[in-house]
């Protein structure tokens, strides 16, 4: 039995040449053992970075080659040269040749695998799609969700009580969009992880309408003790005549008090604070002297009445006020944070349920659902022995940024590491708390900080710390260490500020939590520059509104970057940002500098700005492939006027008149006769009419545009209304891809630069809040308080009342965890740097002068920096910026050898595509098939085929106008055919049997596939169900054949296996208006 190897790898600490070592260690025991070794990690472009080093350490082993990795693998093996350089080679060679089984992969395309094996085993064959993203998925079932309301009065009941919950809230309407919102809470791992008989209760809608009730009820309770003691008051002042204005402070004192809880009641939001001064005064003081003003204290007249009134009346109704509101606050928080969500909560069952049957329609799989499927498969079960089953037989494990692993995917690898070690194999995890910025995809830092040493308490834990820094000079990595020592003991007091009122024990579990996971900030740095060891740069500065702030960051930073650029190349610099909204700020700030300096512009790269939306030539020709879509919409009309009005700004033509019908009318003509042709052909055909290769600066969105529509058709979807639909799911993720060696200036996300290194970082928003005011967490919660133990878990919004109520444990931990968040970002953002870093801190007035609760990034700093050894720089007297610096500046240039001149590039000059040939014929069946006048047997064949479109869209009789219509709609028929078509369905369908089978009473299935045990598929053309009894129908348009029969009765077989206790089965022959019994 072994123990787990667990390396906590810092930044810049060498985690991929680690994890290179240990894994070539493996192949040098058993060259064959690289067929039982997974390697795991989470992003693709880093499964690729640790193929590509393994195989490259491999490679320099194999030619003998006195490498870094040959002296540590040495002295960590006892191997001599020779036999590495033997075992090497033989591995690298097996590797090179079996290459499908050198197992490194993301964890999601590991689950993916063994899923598809999985349900090979099973049975269930075919290709399953992949859906990522969750948002559309919800949207639809939303959707679906809505429309089935008209056909239950229940569904149709909850989600009235929705819309009037809202509009009380004073809240909009939109039951949609809080449907959509509420759905999110499906793919969090806390509603994921419920069992399913907790799920069975959530979704209970008699169990949550009587806790409703029951908690309603709670509240009107303790708000009518409340008031009507505080009325008691009230009708007591006006028995002895009294004023509020003849106690001190008036509305403001005691009184006021008294007042708000008069008011109070079911619709309040929450309770009187009773810790308030004057009332404090006024409850120690029992005869009267602290509620009134010095003036009637001194008139004894006064006093003496009101005195009485205090002693017998208002000081005992303070007393009994104070300690019912403080007795039943937490019970009445608790009650009004869980009703919250409440109704809503009764219609996630209904919204997961649509999901589900979208899934089985239109055969997808989740991404995020592969992980729950197979812990389903392996749960209480033998889980080596279910991988083993699929083909799965690895025996050595690594994981790699195990700090982002969520608690499922560890719930599918804990019983596969169990037995590799158990079995005295080598198994190792690789990781960093520091670095865990995923909590919002789930990502579970706490199960590296804790859960891992108590899973495996049994095996036994070797953990080793990487403290050496190869990535930044001293000064970086000395100002990194400073930095977050300090702000590990300012997080520690803010949790210990904030949770005051919570049990000692829970505060001091959150410290020390914190304290683990930043327990290993220092590092050595191993690095050297003969230039210097290394800058680091903090500005401060005033700002009252973002304008503000961007003027000067505009100033300073373009400042900044010029005078850098002599020493590095723009590609050597990185702006990091925390939102895409302030990437486009930036980069705003970067077209303006650049529009009017053209001297010295600055290049740079932001995925923002390299959108295929932020084209001209793109959106124009969506807009024109929308007109094509449909010609007739007027809102597409007036884009594709505008876009066509950008797209040629020097036409001598108003602006306006773009917008004018006939200024369009000819375009909109055109296109409205391409909508019966393949995609390629009718983007080609844009292309063409519109000159588009001409416009030379967008080529390449141009040709990014051509590449999806030629995927898409590859993949079938060759028509613009599919293509328009990936569109709009797919638009805002769609952007150039840029090569790594572009000489230009990078603006990215902090989450993105994870795993990134640059020579010269800059900071320019180190402000942002921990908790943004607007967006309130939502956290599953729960408790053992009756009578909200009734439900296993609530979905509630996190507010200051939580800390109040029964949840306040729950709202602590997500305290803790929000503040690790938040200063793992500022850790993965300063140490990307290697060279120079450049912080700057704008903040408000209210900032500046001292607010002491540590609640943004912009606090934390300042009170961070203030007892570090840092030097502060004036450049003028006048300077707004407060400049505080550690290190020297680099002397010598660093520019990269991938400057504009020696990279291989090539520019788009031209953009060639193919013209429309109109005289194309295809040969299928006849020579005359696309003649002018259609032959007899084609004109049959036509027919057939579009009676039977029209046929497949009429559920009832009251359908037949609207799907002829569509039939038109299509191209399928001429309009002068419509009104014929309309009135022989009509005269068709009102005799019997036909009126009883398209009156509605029936359960339709038109055109739907019935997939047979062996794979066949069969598709009848109408199939009616009620009460078990079965009516199957094929529609024919031409003369009988004997093989009508033998199909029809194929269908009448196929649904007597199907359990229906009685099926008839009909041919109808429309045309001859025959009915034959199968």
């Amino acid at each position: 039995m072994s123990q787990l190897v667990v390396y906590r790898a810092s930044a810049g600490s060498g985690k991929t040449y680690r994890l290179a070592v240990e894994y070539i260690k493996q192949v040098l025991k058993n060259p064959e053992g690289y067929k039982n070794i997974l390697a795991v990690t989470f992003t693709n472009k880093a499964t690729n970075e640790m193929k590509s080093r393994i195989l490259n350490e491999l490679f320099n082993l194999a030619k003998g080659n006195a490498t870094g990795m040959l002296k540590t693998i040495s002295e960590e093996t006892a191997l001599k040269a020779e036999i590495i350089t033997e075992r090497a080679k033989k591995a690298l060679t097996l590797i090179l040749h079996d290459y499908s089984r050198f197992s490194i992969s993301t964890i999601d395309s590991f689950v993916q695998r063994v899923i598809q094996a999985l349900l090979w085993e099973i049975g269930v064959q075919g290709g399953v799609n992949i859906e990522i993203d969750n948002t559309p998925v919800l949207e639809l079932a939303a959707d679906n969700l809505l429309d089935s309301a008209s056909l239950s009065n229940e569904l149709l009941q909850w989600l009235s009580q929705m819309g009037q919950s809202l509009l009380d809230e004073g809240k909009s309407w939109d039951v949609r969009t809080t449907l959509i919102e509420l759905g999110k809470q499906l793919f969090s791992e806390k509603f994921r992880l419920m069992s399913k008989a907790d799920i069975a209760k959530i979704t209970d809608k008699q169990l949550v309408g009587s806790l409703k009730d029951e908690l309603l009820q709670i509240i009107s309770n303790i708000a009518e003790k409340i008031s009507q003691e505080a009325k008691h008051v009230f009708n007591e002042l006006d028995n002895q005549q009294l004023t509020v204005d003849n106690f001190s402070y008036g509305k403001n004192g005691v009184m006021g008090f008294f007042n708000s809880c008069l008011e109070v009641s079911s619709n309040t939001k929450k309770l009187p604070e009773t810790q308030k001064p004057r009332v404090d005064k006024a409850l120690n003081s029992p005869s009267g002297e602290d509620w009134v003003t010095k003036v009637v204290l001194k008139d004894e007249n006064l006093f003496k009445p009101i005195q009485t009134l205090v002693t017998n009346v208002l000081h005992p109704s303070l007393k009994r006020i104070v300690e019912l509101i403080e007795s039943n606050r937490i019970q009445f928080n608790t009650a009004k944070l869980v009703l919250q969500n409440l109704e809503n909560l009764a219609l996630i069952g209904d919204l997961w349920n649509k999901i589900r049957e979208l899934s089985r329609e239109e055969g997808f799989l989740l991404l995020s659902d592969s992980g729950h499927l197979l812990r389903e498969f392996v749960k209480d079960t033998d889980a080596p022995f279910i991988y083993e089953k699929v083909g799965t037989r690895y025996d050595t494990y690594m994981i790699d940024e195990f700090q982002d692993t969520s608690e499922v995917q560890w719930h599918n690898f804990k019983p596969l590491i169990e037995n590799s070690l158990s079995q005295d194999f080598f198994s190792m995890i690789v990781g960093d708390v520091k670095q865990s910025i995923y909590r919002w995809r789930n990502g579970n830092w706490s199960i590296l900080a804790n859960e891992v040493q108590k899973d495996f308490q049994q095996f036994g834990i070797r953990s080793e710390s990487l403290t050496q820094n190869w990535r930044s000079l001293p000064k970086v990595v000395q100002f990194n260490n400073s930095f977050f020592e300090s702000a590990k003991q300012i997080a520690t007091n803010q949790i210990s500020n904030k949770l005051k009122d919570s049990p000692k024990s829970i505060v001091d579990d959150y410290c020390t939590q914190i304290k683990n996971a930043y327990s290993d900030t220092k590092q050595i740095p191993s690095k050297t520059n003969e230039g210097g060891d290394g800058y680091v740069e903090v500005c401060f500065f005033e700002k009252s509104n973002n304008s503000e702030c961007d003027a000067i960051l505009a100033k300073e930073l373009i400042a900044q970057i010029l005078e850098l650029n002599k020493r590095f190349s723009l590609n050597q610099m990185a702006i990091l940002v925390r939102t895409k909204s302030e990437g486009q700020r930036i980069a705003n700030m970067l077209v303006v500098h650049n529009q009017t300096s053209t001297n010295c512009a600055i290049a740079f790269v932001s995925q923002e700005g390299l959108k295929l939306t932020a084209s001209h030539l793109v959106r124009f020709t969506i807009s024109a492939l929308m007109l094509v879509q449909d010609s007739k919409n007027q809102v597409n009309v007036r884009l594709f006027a505008k876009e066509l009005a950008s797209l040629s700004p020097l036409k001598q033509m108003p602006w306006h008149s773009y917008f004018t019908p006939e200024a369009v009318a000819n375009d909109i003509k055109w296109l409205s006769k391409l909508n019966t042709r393949p995609l390629q052909e009718v983007f080609e055909a844009i292309v063409l009419k519109y000159n588009l290769q001409s416009n030379k600066g967008e080529l390449a969105y141009l040709a990014e545009l051509h590449e999806h529509i030629a995927t898409l058709a590859s993949r079938g979807h060759g028509d613009v209304n599919r293509f328009l639909e990936w569109w709009d799911k797919n638009r805002e993720k769609l952007s150039l891809s840029v090569p790594e060696s572009t000489n230009a200036l990078s603006i990215v996300t902090i989450h993105k630069s994870k795993g990134l290194e640059f020579p010269v970082v800059f900071m320019p928003y180190a402000n942002w809040a921990f908790r943004q005011p607007s967006k309130q967490p939502v956290i599953w919660v729960g408790t053992t308080h009756e009578p909200f133990n009734t439900l296993p878990k609530y979905p509630i919004r996190l507010s200051k009342v939580t800390y109040q109520s029964h949840f306040a444990n729950d709202a602590a931990e997500e305290e803790m965890k929000e503040l690790v968040d938040n200063l793992n970002l500022l850790y993965v953002a300063f140490t990307r740097a290697q060279n120079e870093l450049y912080i700057f801190v704008p903040q408000t007035k209210k900032e500046i002068e001292g607010d002491y609760e540590i609640d943004s990034v912009s606090k934390l700093i300042q009170s961070a920096t203030q007892n570090m050894p840092l030097a502060q720089n004036v450049v003028n007297p006048d300077d707004k910026l407060k400049r505080f610096s550690m290190g020297s500046k680099n002397s010598q240039l660093q520019n990269s050898s991938s400057n504009e001149a020696n990279q291989n590039y090539w520019l788009i000059k031209s953009y060639p595509v193919g013209q429309s040939l109109s005289s194309l014929r295809l040969k299928i069946e006849a020579k005359d098939f696309f003649s002018k006048t259609t032959k007899p047997v084609l004109k049959a064949l036509n027919h057939g085929k579009v009676m039977h479109e029209i046929f497949a869209s009429i559920n009832t009789i009251n359908d037949i106008p609207n799907a002829v219509k569509k039939a038109n709609v299509d191209g399928l028929i001429e309009l002068d055919k419509v009104g014929p078509i309309v009135q022989l369905a009509k005269e068709r369908l009102s005799k019997m049997p036909f009126a009883e089978w398209f009156s509605g009473s029936w359960e339709v299935k038109n055109e739907q596939s019935i997939i047979t045990p062996q794979g066949f598929t069969y598709r009848p053309d109408r199939v009616m169900i009620r009460n078990n009894q079965a009516v199957v129908i094929d529609f024919k348009f031409g003369e009988e054949k004997k093989e009508h029969f033998k199909q029809i009765n194929r269908y009448k077989t196929l649904l007597l296996d199907m359990k229906h206790t009685k099926v008839d089965a009909y041919i109808w022959y429309v045309d001859a208006d025959k009915l034959v019994n199968g």
